[in-house]
């Protein structure tokens, strides 16, 4: 076992420890609405981008820093 396999395992046990803590459904709903907004925001962003922009170019930073401000 290296380092990352270690730290793979404690994230693995922390994020059972929240989930049996939080319950299943509420937390399976709260996964699937985070994954849900990034849908939303990777479909929505090059329509409200024109707009806004009235068409110009946009790098694949400022796409990625609009999506994280909008999720």
């Amino acid at each position: 076992m290296n380092v990352l396999d270690i730290l793979l395992l404690l994230a693995a046990v922390w994020f059972a420890v929240i989930g049996y803590r939080q319950g299943f459904v509420v937390g399976i709903l709260s996964v699937i609405g985070f994954l849900a907004g990034g849908l939303v925001a990777v479909y929505l962003l090059p329509i409200i981008w024109d707009r806004v922009t009235e068409g110009a170019e946009v790098s694949t930073a400022t796409a990625i820093g609009a999506v994280v401000i909008v999720i």
